[in-house]
Order: C-alpha cells, then structure tokens, then sequence
C-alpha cells in the first residue's frame, strides 16, 4: 500500500498538486463482492484506488493527463456516467492498460475512449 500512495502522490502532483478524493481503495472480498467487483479486482490487494479530483478538471480530462504522462501504472479505467471515477492500479504488472467502462453494461473498452467514440459503441 505505500508503493500506491507513493503512486498517488505523483498523480496529484500531475494534477496540478490539487486535492484527490479517494471513494475506494482496500476491498476485503465481502465487500468486493456486495458492491459487485471483480474477484480478481486489485481494490482486494491493496493496488487499485478509484478517485476524483474536481479541482483539475473532469474524469476524462484526468484520465488523458495519466495516460499520456510517463506515470507507471498497471490499469488506468474511466467511467463514463454520473457517478463517473476514475480507477488506477499499481499492481506489480505495470502493463499501462488504459481501458474505458460502458457504465450501463460494465463492458470495458480498450483506450480512453472520447464522448464521440463513447456515443458510437
């Protein structure tokens, strides 16, 4: 969990060092399982936070800023939707996947995808 703070701390610093609100983190496998996550989600070790930073801009203008960033990560996924986040993980693999999520079938697209593109699927 400290090399994901440490992670976190440069992705607030990429955003402009303004203030990041974490909505998830650690999921023991009960709640990862109530709130309906993956039984293979990162949030379950400890890798994976799912956060926003208003202060910057929306989740797809944060999403571009990691994704184009020289930032190691493992997973980078945007959401689409009201409830919309942005989710990054620094599991060990570091595979700098960028994906984004159809909210409403929770079918994951790869890239980050824009409004246009999202609207086309």
């Amino acid at each position: 969990m400290k090399a994901v703070a440490q992670g976190m701390e440069k992705i607030r610093k990429l955003l402009g060092n303004n203030a990041i609100k974490i909505t998830s983190w650690l999921r023991v496998p009960k709640l990862n399982q109530m709130i309906g996550g993956s039984k293979t989600s990162a949030h379950c070790d400890g890798y994976a936070i799912d956060f926003t930073c208003s202060n910057f801009g929306s989740i797809y203008d944060i999403c571009n800023k990691i994704s184009s960033s020289d930032l190691k990560y493992d997973q980078l996924i945007f959401e689409y939707g009201n409830s919309g986040w942005v989710h990054i993980s620094f599991d060990p693999k570091m595979r700098r996947q960028d994906l984004t999520i159809l909210n409403s079938s929770k079918i994951y697209k790869l890239g980050i995808l824009t409004r246009e593109q999202y609207e086309q699927v």
